[in-house]
């Protein structure tokens, strides 16, 4: 794909494009150079790379209702999470913090999943969700379950 990335924004000095794998977006004000990528970069692919448009996947949106991509939500100011993302991260906290207690994770495991969730998050505005989420976590163990099993 790196050979349609040059032409996307080399020879079509296309600004505003994101691609990750096959997954991308073009954002613009102006519908006519949607259409006009849509079309050229379409035959690109098909001559250069032998790969077509998925036409399901295919589709004109405006940046006012947001668009969901990579697990964002992205508006032409600012980014938020995906709501599924938040609702199962917060199943994902609180399910940790029950086997915290019960002994069946450490607190290394703790930290780790936070940071990566943490790193996912950090490019978008969470602030407040993030607040709100570890507001009452409280990470305590059961008195019967002190140490993991087969920790020394």
């Amino acid at each position: 794909m790196d050979p349609f990335d040059h032409f996307v924004k080399d020879e079509l000095g296309f600004k505003f494009y994101v691609r990750y794998a096959d997954d991308m977006a073009f954002l613009s004000a102006d519908k006519r150079n949607l259409d006009t990528i849509l079309a050229v970069g379409g035959a690109f692919l098909a001559e250069k790379l032998a790969l077509t448009l998925n036409e399901r996947k295919t589709f004109f949106k405006r940046t006012g209702d947001g668009l969901d991509f990579l697990g964002y939500r992205i508006f032409y100011h600012h980014l938020l999470l995906r709501r599924k993302n938040m609702k199962k991260v917060k199943k994902r906290i609180e399910r940790m913090a029950r086997q915290y207690t019960l002994g069946e994770l450490g607190p290394r495991d703790v930290h780790i999943s936070l940071a990566g969730w943490l790193g996912y998050a950090r490019f978008v505005n969470t602030y407040n969700f993030r607040r709100r989420l570890f507001a009452g976590l409280r990470l305590k163990r059961n008195s019967e379950h002190g140490q993991r099993q087969g920790a020394s």
